[in-house]
């Protein structure tokens, strides 16, 4: 029986600012998500951006880009801000959060979940 690898709980925040984030499944846009950092994990150094999925389930190969670093919630820590193809999300009426996974540099998994709302 093997060990099951460690899983680092993240704070994120989808669409900084906008609380619940409001996301419509149709659209063709993009979703901004913030991996926060905080004094014992820096985001932007940490995360290994290639390993990115986020979604309905945290499965979905959906990553855009990430744009780099801003302090979105202005605790003078650098926060990973990365961009999802929201039709590549797999959101659907009545979901209530995202789930975004992936894995440090260093290879230990990570996860993080916010509150959504869905609006067509």
């Amino acid at each position: 029986m093997g060990l099951v690898p460690a899983t680092i709980r993240v704070a994120i925040d989808i669409k900084p600012g906008e609380d619940p984030a409001t996301i419509q499944p149709e659209s063709h846009g993009l979703i901004p998500v913030a991996i926060l950092s905080s004094e014992a994990f820096n985001a932007p150094a940490m995360v290994d951006r290639s390993t990115l999925t986020f979604g309905h389930t945290g499965d979905e190969h959906s990553l855009a880009f990430c744009s780099g670093a801003a302090d979105v919630n202005h605790d003078g820590l650098p926060d990973l801000i990365c961009h999802f193809y929201t039709q590549q999300t797999g959101f659907d009426v009545g979901d209530t959060e995202g789930v975004l996974k992936g894995k440090t540099v260093t290879n230990v998994h990570l996860e993080g979940q916010d509150e959504i709302r869905i609006v067509r």
